[in-house]
């Protein structure tokens, strides 16, 4: 076992020693888990791991020596959990790393202590956006030689001096959906201190745009400051030319240039990791080259606004598709449709509103569909045709209003299916929702604001655990216990339901040998 996923499996604790009798492990991924702590003695024994993935979780506290002896560490990924402090000693003794993702915790102070264990640390991809950060320290990100990407994106920044970047060399500098209205002309050399600064989505004012625009000319700086998409083109020679770069990754190249794409490659897996460097945002038809070897794709954090149709078409053999951290806001048809072996596709954490009825077809292999945290308002069940492998759908943490009867009809007959529909703004639930899906593994309706269930909509379901945690439910009526209670195990944690309520349910699970779990 070198690479391991343990990825939506409702984990909420990890012991030290759980992982102690497979320290060859080079790639761990724990993500989308109830994870609220790491704990010293878990990763120790790791000496040739270089990727931890353990985003999206509900990790508070990280023991100041949980990542102590891994030395080969490249990447560490804490997206999306609920830290409130970075400690320099996560970094201590890895001269290997050089991407550390912070974003989306609850941040609000980066101090000047934070990263001073990366002290001389090159070509660093430095990422803390979506953090409510109210203080940079003067001498926050001092002592690294150079950034490759340094990302500040929605931090509500109101203002910025430039203090925090002085002496620095970076290549980009990402300062997108802040709150600045202008920079002062006397600190645009402290700020603009980057090749390239993206400052979209800030109300600045039209006539400090413009004194910016013309100091980053006459400096040889590039401000980006609108949705404009860079727009590729592939001339024959450039085909030729990345064809012959492809083909020349071996076992121990770790960066891959084409197109003004550049990825971290591990070739032992086939993994390939666009890096946020890359100055590309629109991925145009053909813009990925015809890579023999590359299997699984990561699009992390990436800045991608666009994807065209084609944009994949030279790559048909990829198995997994990891486009998540990004700014996509529509899916059309001919993006995805030629990948006869994919069978994980990730699209969280972006923009998403729009997604073609037929993006999805031909994808007769996919077992994962994930789309949790976009923007979708509705489910079209033509993404899930012609898909018999099909296990899992993510669609959680999107602005669904409505689970009507048709939305998963093309699933009639589907067995151990895992639908994940939770934190959305849910109104109604039709009664016949899920109809059809003959017995699911997991259903999960967590966070929804039901203040009531009746189970009217899961009648004839057949199901291993139903979740509806994190609701206003306080009592269910018992002439309804038959019909909300069909799984073997119900979760309702989170919910104020009434003691009387309560010992009834209990009372009647246990006649009726099911498990109901409230706290």
């Amino acid at each position: 076992m070198k690479t391991l996923y343990v990825v939506d499996d409702s984990i909420r604790e990890i012991q030290p020693g759980a992982f102690q009798n497979i320290p060859q492990l080079k790639y761990l991924t724990i993500q989308y888990n109830d994870i609220s702590k790491i704990e010293a003695g878990i990763f120790n024994n790791f000496p040739n791991l270089t990727y931890l993935q353990l985003s999206d979780n509900k990790i508070s506290y990280i023991d100041p020596h949980a990542f102590d002896n891994l030395a080969r560490l490249t990447t560490l990924r804490l997206v999306n959990n609920k830290l409130t402090q970075i400690d320099s000693h996560w970094f201590e003794n890895k001269p290997d790393l050089n991407y550390i993702n912070f974003a989306g915790n609850l941040l609000k102070k980066i101090s000047a202590d934070a990263f001073v264990s990366l002290k001389g640390r090159k070509s660093m991809f430095l990422t803390l956006g979506r953090n409510p950060v109210e203080v940079i320290e003067d001498d926050a990100f001092r002592g690294f030689k150079d950034f490759s990407l340094l990302s500040l994106g929605n931090l509500n920044l109101t203002m910025i001096s430039g203090t925090f970047l002085q002496g620095l060399k970076i290549k980009k500098l990402k300062l997108n959906r802040n709150k600045f209205i202008c920079v002062e002309e006397k600190d645009f050399d402290k700020v603009f201190v980057a090749e390239t600064t993206e400052m979209r989505e800030n109300p600045l004012e039209p006539e400090c745009l413009k004194k910016i625009q013309v100091w980053t000319q006459k400096h040889n700086k590039k401000i980006l400051t609108v949705s404009k998409l860079a727009v590729l083109t592939m001339s024959f020679k450039n085909i030729i030319v990345t064809l012959c770069l492809a083909l020349s990754v071996s076992g121990r190249d770790r960066y891959f240039q084409t197109n003004k794409l550049i990825f971290t490659v591990e070739p032992d897996n086939g993994i390939y990791h666009l890096l946020g460097s890359s100055q590309v945002d629109n991925l145009t038809a053909g813009i990925f080259p015809n890579i023999p070897d590359m299997k699984i794709l990561y699009l992390l954090d990436d800045s991608i606004r666009e994807i065209q149709p084609g944009a994949f078409q030279n790559i048909p053999q990829l198995t997994h598709i990891m486009i998540q951290y990004n700014d996509i806001s529509k899916i059309e048809a001919g993006i995805f449709n030629n990948f006869l072996n994919l069978t994980y596709l990730e699209l969280g954490d972006n923009e998403i509103s729009y997604i073609d009825p037929h993006a999805f077809d031909n994808l007769t292999r996919l077992t994962s569909l994930r789309l949790d945290n976009n923007k979708l308002n509705k489910i079209d069940s033509h993404w899930f045709e012609n898909k018999p492998d099909l296990k899992y759908i993510h669609l959680a943490g999107n602005m669904i209003k409505k689970i009507s009867a048709d939305q998963f009809a093309s699933l009639k007959g589907k067995t151990s299916m895992s639908v994940y529909l939770g934190n959305n703004p849910v109104e109604k639930i039709e009664d016949d929702a899920f109809k059809g899906l003959e017995e699911m593994s997991l259903l999960c309706l967590n966070n929804i604001n039901l203040t009531n269930i009746t189970g009217t909509f899961l009648q004839d379901v057949q199901m291993e655990i139903l979740g509806i945690n994190g609701n206003k439910i306080n009592c269910v009526n018992e002439d309804d216990f038959a019909k909300v209670f069909v799984a073997k195990t119900t979760e309702m944690k989170g919910n104020q339901l009434e003691a009387d309520c309560l010992s009834k349910i209990q009372l009647w699970a246990q006649k009726h040998n099911k498990t109901v779990v409230t706290k």
